[in-house]
């Protein structure tokens, strides 16, 4: 019986792994419990992942609704990110980063990164402006200042991971064509 051969660094790949879960639940874990505990009138922890200087913030009805939504799509974009990870490190484990479903979980974490970027927009920008309200043109310069910050890397970051992906799945039918051929 002929045995699979594997990567050598293996552990590394299965190691990754364990780290990314541990710090999927961790940030979600802060992130849902600052929005629980904001919902139920405890709003110290929002202010902190806000950064906004009182710690006593008013949620109108909107500015709940926004933080529920908002927190639910961190959710979801930390879940997805972690889902593609855990499927591309797999593959890489075992060695077959050129499946479809390797190519597919590269374009997940792309689309992921994007929705983490969008998120991390409604946590800086809109959230304060609806907790806070200032004016139009302060608010205006924050979402410009915010949309080219360090997070910006993680919308290109995206974009670059779906890129490749998509690169991969031509260059996969390429090959496919190729072997056809001879």
């Amino acid at each position: 019986m002929q045995q699979k051969n594997l990567p050598r660094n293996r552990w590394v790949y299965r190691g990754l792994r364990i780290v990314a879960a541990i710090t999927t639940i961790l940030l979600t874990a802060v992130v849902v419990g600052a929005v629980i505990l904001a919902l139920a009138g405890d709003t110290q922890l929002l202010a902190d992942l806000l950064e906004t200087e009182s710690g006593n913030l008013k949620l109108s009805t909107v500015a709940q609704v926004s933080l529920t939504i908002a927190g639910l799509l961190c959710a979801l974009a930390f879940g997805l990110l972690f889902a593609s990870i855990n499927r591309l490190l797999k593959h890489a484990e075992q060695g077959e980063l050129f499946l479809e479903s390797a190519t597919k979980a590269l374009s997940r974490m792309g689309f992921a990164l994007i929705l983490l970027y969008l998120t991390m927009l409604c946590f800086e920008v809109l959230l304060p402006a609806l907790i806070e309200p200032a004016p139009m043109s302060e608010n205006i310069v924050d979402l410009l200042f915010s949309a080219f910050d360090f997070n910006a890397l993680i919308l290109l970051m995206g974009a670059i991971l779906i890129a490749l992906s998509g690169a991969l799945r031509e260059g996969r039918e390429f090959q496919d064509e190729l072997r056809q051929i001879v």
